[in-house]
């Protein structure tokens, strides 16, 4: 539901067959890459759903995909900023895992998903803030990215967040 709403809302006059073959290949290679460029946290999250399903009897590979199916929901805004900054899909996957552990944006998405949704308003509202947390993760990979120059991807986090680091705190 999530990435079907990332699509309607980001995607104008959309084709869907001509969208689902534009963004094949670089799902494909987000899938391939995310355990090389997560973070230790991120891989230590995937072993537990993966070992949880494997413990009900879920076969290897399709445990193995539905263990990192949660994570993405990033990846049309992943594939974005790439194509925008012409970096590769790992690059930029890599920032989004980053900065999701840096700023506490898992965290917060985490316990934005527990929250009750007894009424449909309820519903909307969650959907909604987890739709803004994962636009402010593009927004602000997206400013690493344009001033990454040729710095790694932790370098260029690592200068972002220093240059924004409250001098009063």
């Amino acid at each position: 539901a999530q990435l079907a709403r990332w699509y309607l809302t980001h995607v104008p006059q959309i084709d869907l067959q001509a969208e689902v073959e534009r963004s094949r290949g670089p799902f494909a290679e987000l899938v391939a890459s995310m355990g090389d460029v997560a973070t230790t946290a991120w891989r230590l999250a995937r072993d537990e759903r993966l070992e949880r399903l494997l413990e009900q009897g879920v076969p290897r590979e399709a445990a193995r995909f539905a263990a990192i199916a949660p994570d993405l929901v990033y990846a049309p805004d992943i594939i974005t900023v790439a194509q925008t900054y012409s970096r590769p899909i790992a690059d930029v996957a890599h920032a989004f895992f980053v900065i999701g552990e840096r700023l506490y944006l898992d965290v917060i998405e985490r316990r934005a998903s527990e929250l009750p949704a007894d009424t449909r308003w309820q519903r909307l509202a969650w959907a909604s803030l987890a739709d803004d947390l994962r636009l402010l993760r593009r927004q602000i990979a997206s400013a690493v990215l344009a001033e990454t120059g040729d710095a790694s991807i932790d370098d260029a986090v690592d200068r972002y967040l220093a240059a924004r680091t409250d001098p009063y705190g």
